[in-house]
């Protein structure tokens, strides 16, 4: 982003997914959406905004998933990601609770494929496979919670209208639709 390679784009949470690529934002919108500390010059100007992205601890990715007609199977494709990082502090100083997630921007995964297929991903398990980020997102090597269902409305957030382990249920459920329904497309 640093480089304008990669646009990022403002994450609403009134309209969530709706409509992510909506408003382009800036960096520095960016590092005072997700809390950083600011930094000011000698004459009060301020200069930038001392981001720690140690906090960053999952991504939200929003997927399309369709049926291949010539192949008659379910395949995805990743529209756009999102950090999801934790607040530790309310704006008085004060510990929450718990923590609480945010989401400082969005990207359009398309464009950041470039950048992903250049940086290598470790993997404790095989040091000498290398994998990179676009490997990882594309052969979909890390686990998932459905947490949204789009309907002709788009507002099926799961945390809408289940609580607690019900929303984990709910999310194995919809797993399982598609499942079914990509399975009672072959004949036997």
């Amino acid at each position: 982003m640093q480089t304008e390679e990669i646009t990022p784009y403002e994450w609403n949470p009134i309209t969530g997914w709706k409509d992510p690529f909506a408003k382009v934002t800036s960096l520095e919108q960016i590092y005072i959406a997700s809390e950083g500390d600011t930094v000011y010059d000698v004459d009060g100007n301020f200069l930038r905004v001392a981001q720690s992205m140690q906090n960053v601890m999952q991504f939200q990715l929003q997927e399309q998933w369709f049926f291949d007609k010539q192949h008659s199977t379910m395949k995805v494709r990743i529209i756009a990601l999102a950090p999801v990082y934790y607040q530790y502090f309310n704006e008085f100083g004060e510990p929450l609770p718990s923590p609480r997630p945010g989401v400082p921007f969005i990207v359009h995964f398309p464009q950041c494929r470039r950048l992903f297929a250049t940086h290598g991903v470790y993997n404790p398990k095989n040091d000498a496979q290398v994998v990179s980020f676009d490997d990882l997102f594309f052969q979909r090597r890390f686990s998932s919670t459905v947490i949204a269902e789009s309907n002709v409305f788009g507002n099926r957030m799961l945390t809408d209208y289940k609580v607690g382990q019900d929303i984990l249920l709910e999310a194995e459920r919809i797993k399982n639709d598609l499942f079914i329904m990509e399975h009672d497309l072959w004949e036997y």
